[in-house]
């Protein structure tokens, strides 16, 4: 891991907890809850980005 990170604090509805919890067993239980939160940030983010390549930069939501 990178030796120049930083740090976030976020909240989460009990919602994406138990959302949170289900992906840590089911698919991360391997890493910690750190890569995986990373993992997550980073997944969701490439998708925006494919999206906005297919709607010409729009982001909705």
């Amino acid at each position: 891991m990178a030796t120049d990170v930083k740090k976030f604090t976020i909240s989460v509805t009990p919602d994406i907890e138990v959302d949170l919890d289900i992906a840590k067993k089911s698919y991360f239980y391997k890493t910690t809850q750190n890569e995986m939160i990373r993992t997550l940030i980073i997944k969701g983010l490439n998708i925006l980005k494919a999206e906005g390549k297919n709607s010409a930069g729009r982001h909705t939501g």
